[in-house]
């Protein structure tokens, strides 16, 4: 009796979670069975409650239920990663038309670490970018107050130049790392000024090798200048679907990253392959690594980064890289390791977009 009642409180427990949740959502037990889901999921799923509650997320359940089986392959998809970044992309149709919801799944436990299922969470994504919208409309803002004094003081270090100063080494320095700063701040406000609330893409079929090395050759002067010792090995034909403006953005804020974290005379290696089906880009570095706050709260639980990557350097920049990778059905993820940092993002070899 002990153990119905239990079972009991339970189904009751997780029935009263999902349907608090304002998001499409659902749980399944161990047999992948369905112990409940809301009144959300079921509208996405096109399906009654109770047809579905009680029955294996599989099988008979795709006569009635066509976007059943997009679900689960996507859940499918999702248990192949990492428990901190099972989250995938899919289209279901709502209605009769096209969605993309980003799918994420973890695990459901009560108070005493005992499981009461898997809990599935359907994002639409629009509008997470309709919320988004605020932070990338404060990006936009930041771009354009950097380019104002950054502009001022390359004009102002121009004439200092001309005027034959002794320390013209130093000025030398300076003006590099103005017009380092200049080009950053430009590519970055090109990126975003696209459509400054959302993250949309162009769909280009391009060889990702080709925007490995345009972006390498921008860091030379900077890489020669700190003794780096920078490698670039890139098989010559990478093909992809995506927007080369933001991957050229994302590429370079991966090896501006780790030039900020490698000592002088220290190593970087980007490399770039053809891995399973998809192109996996990587960029090691012999420092430190990334700090463990900024790591966390890009890499762990994005969701919950808030307002704190505002006040972290590569936090901002690394968490828009993240979400534009994202964007083009990929991942961006990071490793400590025992000598250095690796930063590394996949691409599908073929994406529409």
């Amino acid at each position: 009796m002990r153990t119905e009642t239990a079972v009991y409180e339970s189904n009751d427990r997780v029935t009263a979670i999902i349907d608090s949740l304002d998001e499409p959502a659902f749980v399944l037990d161990e047999t992948e069975t369905v112990i409940h889901l809301n009144q959300a999921a079921a509208a996405i799923l096109a399906v009654e409650r109770d047809q579905i509650i009680g029955q294996p997320f599989e099988g008979e359940i795709d006569h009635y239920c066509i976007n059943c089986a997009r679900v689960r392959a996507a859940l499918k998809r999702a248990w192949s990663f990492p428990p901190s970044e099972q989250q995938v992309e899919l289209s279901l149709t709502v209605q009769g038309r096209d969605h993309t919801y980003l799918l994420k799944q973890s695990s459901l436990r009560n108070s005493d670490g005992n499981s009461l299922g898997i809990l599935v969470v359907l994002r639409d994504i629009a509008e997470l970018r309709e919320k988004s919208r605020p932070r990338d409309n404060a990006v936009v803002v930041l771009a354009q107050e950097l380019n104002t004094p950054l502009t001022s003081l390359s004009l102002a270090v121009g004439l200092l130049q001309r005027s034959g100063d002794r320390q013209s080494e130093l000025i030398r320095e300076i003006v590099e790392d103005v017009n380092r700063l200049n080009h950053a701040s430009a590519d970055f406000l090109n990126v975003m000024r696209e459509q400054p609330r959302s993250i949309s893409l162009r769909s280009i079929k391009l060889n990702l090798t080709t925007v490995i090395n345009a972006v390498a050759g921008k860091f030379e002067s900077r890489i020669e200048r700190r003794q780096i010792q920078f490698a670039v090995h890139a098989e010559s034909i990478l093909e992809v679907s995506g927007d080369p403006l933001k991957l050229s953005w994302v590429i370079a804020t991966l090896v501006d990253n780790a030039l900020r974290y490698t000592p002088e005379m220290g190593k970087i290696d980007l490399t770039a392959k053809n891995e399973e089906e998809q192109i996996r880009v990587s960029v090691w570095d012999s420092g430190p690594g990334i700090p463990l706050q900024t790591r966390e709260l890009v890499f762990g639980n994005p969701h919950q980064a808030g307002g704190a990557l505002q006040s972290l350097g590569t936090g901002i920049s690394l968490a828009i890289a993240k979400e534009i990778i994202e964007a083009h059905g990929g991942r961006l993820f990071a490793e400590k390791l025992e000598d250095g940092c690796r930063v590394t993002l996949t691409l599908p070899l073929s994406q529409d977009i």
